[in-house]
């Protein structure tokens, strides 16, 4: 859709995978992809389904299970999206408030594990 900050997401999304590496040869892809293709869908169309999800706790990320290193760049490429994608969620109608928790809540569901849990 015009204005969706595809590129500044893929680069986070880029940047978390390095993150949470697992070994993808198994049958877990699939659950991984069918997930990630979800997220990505709804993250462009649907923002009111981030609104009704939990707000994350954490600032960004793998804030608690990262490299000093993986830290840095998934903290600065997510602020980048977010900062693009709150804007093209007020498009449907949200408010500033309202699009910047629905892009933060996107961007963790888009993201394998965000919040550093091991399940």
């Amino acid at each position: 859709m015009p204005g969706f900050p595809r590129d500044l997401i893929y680069n986070f999304l880029k940047f978390a995978s390095e993150v949470r590496d697992f070994e993808r040869n198994g049958t877990i892809r699939f659950a991984y992809e069918k997930d990630q293709i979800q997220a990505e869908t709804r993250m462009e169309v649907d923002p009111q389904f981030f609104l009704d999800q939990p707000t994350p706790s954490m600032d960004f990320p793998y804030k608690t299970c990262a490299s000093r290193r993986q830290k840095k760049l998934v903290s600065e490429s997510y602020l980048r999206a977010r900062a693009a994608l709150a804007p093209y969620y007020a498009t449907f109608g949200l408010s500033k408030k309202q699009a910047l928790r629905a892009a933060k809540a996107a961007l963790f569901a888009a993201a394998y594990q965000a919040d550093c849990t091991e399940n």
